[in-house]
């Protein structure tokens, strides 16, 4: 029962679960003993909290977290029961779930800006770590909490090639059997200051003195060097999307994997292709989420620094 869940959900649960013990708290109600008022009571206070805007989606994730700890009479989870199916209903009625971007940002833009960051060997350590970081994410169209989470002992590494083995747990799809595929980042020679192998080598070599036993792929620029969460991961790709003249603001971190799909799609890449990298089931999943339309507006970093 306690590998029933992976790893990043209980992450992403964390919040709420937090949220969920202030709320009992200010009630003196047992957390462990919630009942569906109290639990829609909460879910309602989410949805209506000023100044933030929940929809469907994050209210569901607020309710697979509750039905996690919430075990009701007889047996049932708090998620499970007629009136919460109800409430969600009336909630995606209200609030249905949207993709969050209509077009993307090209990652031409990001990938001209990136290639000034060279060579791999006298940039600066936060250079280099972002860099590699936010070239992993555009060539492979992963989550940041994947990349977050590659390791050393599941890494095999050679002339040609690195291959990372994806651990199972990291992963957001929960469907039984399915694992993802290897992670390949082959040398480019076309041009070596876009080549991933060649500046994720680098890097490894100027953080192996750093890692003491870290195992993590990518650990902190700044003392102590340990490993990363997927915000801090976060903030290094918003970092290096500001430097490429893209609105942070209107784009986050997780469009990297719209931005790298999208344009793998523009090149020629097939649907086969993509669906297998991204680990999706379903064509649904990638048209409604992940295909976007290429926008040609991105300021470069030239306008920016004249604005």
């Amino acid at each position: 029962m306690l590998h029933a869940r992976r790893q990043s959900s209980d992450e992403l649960y964390q919040c709420y679960w937090k949220r969920w013990i202030e709320f009992c708290d200010k009630r003196n109600i047992d957390p462990l003993g919630g009942t569906v008022l109290t639990g829609t009571e909460f879910l309602q206070n989410l949805l209506n909290e000023p100044g933030v805007h929940r929809g469907y989606s994050t209210l569901n994730t607020a309710r697979a977290a509750l039905s996690a700890i919430i075990i009701l009479p007889g047996q049932h989870k708090f998620g499970d029961h007629p009136y919460v199916k109800l409430f969600m209903r009336g909630v995606f009625n209200l609030k249905p779930s949207i993709p969050r971007y209509n077009e993307i940002w090209d990652t031409d833009v990001v990938l001209e800006m990136l290639k000034k960051w060279a060579p791999a060997r006298k940039i600066s350590l936060k250079k280099l770590t972002l860099k590699v970081v936010t070239l992993l994410l555009l060539v492979t169209g992963q989550r940041g909490q994947i990349i977050r989470s590659l390791s050393t002992e599941a890494m095999s590494i050679d002339r040609e090639k690195i291959v990372f083995t994806v651990d199972c747990s990291q992963v957001k799809q929960g469907r039984p059997g399915y694992r993802p595929e290897n992670l390949t980042l082959k040398v480019y020679p076309k041009d070596k200051n876009l080549c991933i192998h060649r500046y994720l080598s680098v890097y490894l070599l100027r953080t192996l003195e750093l890692r003491g036993n870290v195992k993590e792929v990518f650990i902190s620029f700044k003392k102590p060097h340990k490993k990363v969460s997927r915000d801090t991961v976060s903030r290094w790709v918003k970092t290096v999307l500001e430097h490429s003249g893209i609105d942070s603001n209107k784009f986050k971190p997780g469009s990297t994997r719209a931005a790298s799909v999208s344009k793998a799609k523009e090149c020629g890449a097939t649907l086969d292709e993509i669906l297998k990298a991204g680990g999706w089931s379903r064509e649904s999943t990638f048209a409604k989420w992940y295909n976007k339309t290429i926008t040609t507006e991105n300021k470069t970093l030239g306008e920016v620094i004249l604005q």
